[in-house]
């Protein structure tokens, strides 16, 4: 559409009729800005996930290992807390030479 200045006269405007002017287009809004960043990191989670899924497994991973060394340590040190105690015994029973046999056995000679 072609504008024109008005004038100081009246034969300088030039007439416009219902055929000539269109109608405005409907403007789109525009989105939200939270919306268009919530989209764009939703994109980009989806690209990033099976990396992130892999980090967090090897992570836990490694964090159940150490937790599962962790008991074993402290069972072990137990043991041989009892080992310790039994060992500074002045006199061994049979069933105390057992025990210590069964707790050799079993957390420290694995």
């Amino acid at each position: 559409m072609k504008l024109t200045s008005i004038g100081l006269r009246k034969s300088e405007v030039s007439s416009a009729t219902a055929g000539r002017i269109r109608r405005p287009e409907k403007l789109e809004s525009r989105p939200n800005r939270s919306v268009v960043l919530g989209q764009q990191m939703v994109h980009l989670n989806l690209h990033e996930r099976p990396k992130l899924i892999a980090e967090v497994s090897e992570s836990h991973k490694g964090y159940s290992q150490l937790i599962l060394a962790g008991e074993a340590l402290r069972a072990t040190a137990s043991e041989l807390l009892k080992l310790k105690r039994l060992a500074e015994l002045p006199q061994y029973t049979p069933s105390q030479a057992n025990q210590i046999d069964v707790i050799k056995k079993r957390h420290v000679m694995e």
